[in-house]
């Protein structure tokens, strides 16, 4: 590609030039792009109640008693335990969010509920959509009721049970056009 050594950082150099001297976002060509860094270059909103929730059970010594249906045997961890390993943060919660809110997708397709705070995330920022969770694991779907109980949602759908039995019924259920939908 470059035929001396010093090609390569001259072009470097003069990339480098031009992202110090651009400024907002007229560095992003493609109309897309720029639509979406007006949107996501706000800083991310945390949503108050859920991230109340999030503090709740990260400081929460209740242990759960379950049985992995992925390693097929009998565990045990604590709340806090469980919410400070498997949580995403909430700045990385709300630029999900973001990107929920700047495509509008009609229908999202969560895999692995967890505590819920990213699918409450995700109702917050598109109310309109349907929004599905799957989860495996019965006391740990309940933590995640009580959260959208306490943040007052409604509308989230939790299916809970294997993948291999969930994620076929909520497909069989999907009646939005899949173009306008998102799985995560």
């Amino acid at each position: 590609m470059f035929r001396k050594s010093w090609d390569f950082f001259r072009v470097v150099k003069a990339w480098a030039a031009y992202l110090l001297k651009a400024r907002g976002n007229r560095w992003l060509h493609p109309p897309f792009l720029c639509a979406f860094y007006e949107v996501y270059a706000d800083s991310p909103k945390v949503h108050k109640q859920v991230e109340n929730w999030r503090m709740k059970l990260q400081k929460n010594t209740e242990q759960l008693s379950y049985y992995d249906p992925g390693t097929q045997q009998k565990r045990s961890i604590e709340v806090a335990s469980l919410a400070k390993r498997a949580l995403l943060p909430g700045p990385a919660a709300a630029r999900l969010a973001h990107m929920v809110a700047f495509f509008g997708p009609d229908a999202i397709l969560e895999m692995g509920t967890c505590l819920g705070t990213t699918a409450a995330y995700f109702t917050f920022a598109n109310p309109k959509a349907q929004v599905w969770t799957l989860e495996g694991v019965e006391p740990v779907a309940d933590l995640a009721q009580q959260g959208w109980d306490y943040a007052h949602i409604s509308s989230i759908e939790l299916r809970l049970g294997m993948f291999s039995e969930t994620l076929p019924q909520v497909l069989h259920d999907w009646k939005v056009d899949q173009k306008q939908s998102v799985v995560v």
